[in-house]
């Protein structure tokens, strides 16, 4: 069994530990860290590796290099099978493992960050990495192994991908009470707000500016933000309006501030689900049952 890789030389950890990197990095000299000596030892261990295997794992692109799709697929294979021999080291030396989750800024803000110690607790002993990556980026680094969870947008993940609910998010208009004038309609109350609203692109703001046009209420940010968090940590202030997710709105202190919702805005609720890769979970150990628990803790968060 295994003949194939063992009777010829040209394999060794070092030298897919180094293959890695370069996938991770994106070039052979961000994973050398800008050290020539480096880097020349690099190009030669892939060297090897693509003699060895009798494929290109790497390609010319202008002045760098680019990794191909079967330089990819031995990536995964490599971070796959380095995390499982890890991990039966740390826990021969019952030391804890580290299990990595990422989110958006504002879910990991206010979901995963108060359910840490929840999601420690249903892993074991684990140290918990959090990480914030934008919708794209969490969903190629489950695929590729680089994290162990994400919590996204459930339209985000490839069709088929496992995942578990853990709730749904809408937009909400939240105002400091002292604004507020509750007898006046939304589009009437937005027009005499200080606002504080999404600088220009993404989708989210395109569907806001649409609202604004749409009932004749001049786009007039007194405050531009390019975070929830951001307009979140200026409405709590009580300075400012603006339009939040609801897990923002239920941070706000009770009774200071007023929600309001805007009816336009009812079909754009978001699907937040915890997302993993099946075979990360075997190479790792984790059971379903243990993965329940963190979608659940995820939830209590």
């Amino acid at each position: 069994m295994f003949d194939e890789l063992f009777k010829r030389g040209g394999l060794s950890l070092e030298r897919l530990h180094s293959f890695l990197a370069v996938v991770d990095a994106g070039s052979i000299a961000a994973a050398a860290d800008r050290n020539l000596n480096r880097q020349s030892l690099i190009s030669r261990q892939i060297r090897e590796l693509e003699e060895f295997f009798g494929t290109e794992l790497t390609t010319r692109r202008g002045k760098s290099i680019a990794v191909t799709p079967e330089g990819r697929r031995l990536g995964e294979l490599v971070r796959m099978n380095l995390l499982g021999m890890q991990d039966f080291l740390l826990d021969a030396r019952a030391r804890p493992r580290t299990i990595t989750i990422g989110a958006g800024g504002s879910a990991l803000e206010w979901l995963v960050g108060p359910a840490a110690r929840s999601i420690q607790s249903a892993l074991g002993d684990v140290t918990v990495r959090l990480e914030v990556n934008r919708t794209a980026q969490l969903v190629e680094k489950v695929r590729d192994g680089r994290l162990d969870f994400a919590v996204l947008r459930s339209d985000a993940i490839p069709r088929g991908s496992p995942s578990k609910p853990i709730t749904e998010v809408g937009f909400v208009l939240c105002v400091p009470k002292a604004m507020d004038r509750p007898k006046l309609l939304v589009p009437d109350l937005l027009r005499g707000l200080p606002l504080a609203l999404p600088v220009p692109g993404g989708k989210f703001r395109e569907i806001l500016h649409d609202y604004f046009n749409d009932h004749d209420i001049p786009w007039k940010a007194q405050v531009e933000s390019s975070s929830f968090l951001q307009a979140f940590a200026l409405v709590k202030g009580g300075n400012f309006a603006a339009v939040l997710p609801t897990t923002g709105a239920a941070q706000l202190p009770q009774g200071q501030f007023r929600i309001r919702k805007i009816s336009a805005l009812r079909e754009q609720g978001r699907k937040l689900v915890l997302h993993w890769n099946e075979r990360q979970m075997e190479t790792r150990g984790i059971a379903p049952a243990a993965i329940t628990k963190v979608r659940d803790a995820v939830r209590g968060g």
